[in-house]
């Protein structure tokens, strides 16, 4: 748990650089009759947590100390070398980004996530310092190809309702890519219900993005899906999560041919079709996870749901283990966003408040680091 004097410094370290939000739906309290059989799930991009070493191999140059000789020699094949050199990711720099990644935890409210799925992390290392700072006893991290070492990653605390079974990483043949991407993180857990331990498996994912031809995530969807449908049919209860890189532009849209192949289902869908008879108002959830403007676009249409939970029909029925629909969250704080000023094309000058407050890995004053360009993503399980 953490403390009230971090909590204190998250909204110190923001001070007047904060800005009010117009949509936040917090986190559901848990009950505290319920603590004992609730298990509460993130899912969360980092934003580049690099360390300050060089991974052989690897693409991770932008994220060196300015002197490391491979930052020196790598910038000096660049048009401007000035400009590369002057990107200077240092050991404070990346403590600082630590910190920030903590705030975000301590404006969490009702209850700290026992299980926690990381994208956009560098490596095992920089996995169990976070751990070490969130307090998460547990960690698994995939070890992919991506060429500049990016991978997925899963915390945990086990208790006596949570238990780590195993984990091993599914490889997405490069050469229905294009290049290498990063490793889907199946990770295995046995949850005690009243009728005994159950088989609970967690799918963290960071399918290629939209840099990418929408058939790199078909493939992602492709090879995921038969796994998944192949351990729903073990009894296994499922939540595939993450970051899946995919908007209603993409056609055909990958995250269909996960659900319907898999029979999964999207909880954002879920919990909008639902949330209004529920009496939740629709008016204070973000339209997204991501914002990401463009000059000639309005910004309803700037924002993208790239981070989903799907869930297996087993979660959504009245089984020994449920996921509690009504708990999730785009977990959009005031104190983690800021705004945006569109400067050119129709909408030049028009602001839009509640932005991811994304990362700047160059500063050293910590209310203008920000934490992420995306939100995370919240939701309950109960244990029947």
């Amino acid at each position: 748990m953490i403390s009230n004097a971090v909590k204190m410094l998250f909204l110190f370290t923001l001070g007047v650089s904060s800005v009010s939000l117009a949509v936040y739906l917090p986190p559901k309290t848990i009950p505290a009759n319920e603590l004992q059989k609730t298990i509460r799930v993130m899912a969360y991009n980092v934003e580049n947590l690099f360390d300050t070493t060089h991974d052989q191999g690897k693409n991770d140059y932008e994220f060196l100390p300015k002197n490391h000789p491979e930052k020196i020699k790598y910038c000096q094949t660049k048009p401007d070398p000035k400009t590369c050199l002057s990107e200077d990711w240092t050991q404070s720099r990346f403590s600082q980004k630590l910190v920030q990644i903590r705030n975000v935890f301590a404006a969490i409210p009702g209850g700290f996530p026992q299980i926690m799925g990381l994208i956009e992390i560098e490596n095992e290392k920089v996995v169990k310092q976070l751990a070490s700072v969130l307090g998460f006893k547990g960690q698994v991290t995939a070890n992919g190809p991506d060429e500049r070492g990016i991978d997925v990653a899963l915390m945990y605390n086990e208790s006596a309702i949570l238990k780590f079974v195993n984990a091993n990483a599914i490889r997405l043949d490069p050469s229905k890519l294009g290049k290498p991407t990063r490793d889907i993180l199946e990770v295995n857990f046995k949850v005690l219900t009243s009728s005994g331990w159950k088989d609970l498996a967690i799918y963290m994912n960071h399918w290629p993005s939209q840099n990418n031809p929408v058939q790199s995530r078909i493939v992602a969807a492709q090879i995921l899906a038969p796994i998944v449908k192949s351990k729903i049919a073990t009894g296994a209860h499922i939540i595939v999560m993450g970051d899946f890189n995919t908007t209603n532009k993409d056609s055909p849209n990958p995250l269909q041919i996960l659900s319907q192949t898999a029979g999964i289902y999207d909880l954002d869908t879920l919990f909008r079709k639902n949330a209004p008879q529920a009496g939740i108002n629709l008016g204070l959830v973000p339209a997204g996870t991501y914002f990401y403007p463009e000059s000639n676009s309005p910004p309803e249409t700037s924002w993208n749901l790239l981070d989903r939970f799907f869930v297996s029909p087993s979660l959504l029925s009245r089984s020994a283990v449920v996921v509690d629909w009504s708990s999730y969250r785009i977990f959009s704080h005031p104190g983690v966003t800021t705004s945006y000023t569109y400067k050119s094309g129709p909408y030049a000058g028009r602001i839009v408040k509640g932005v991811p407050f994304r990362y700047n890995h160059f500063t050293d004053i910590p209310a203008q680091a920000g934490f992420s360009d995306h939100f995370a993503i919240l939701v309950d399980l109960k244990l029947l």
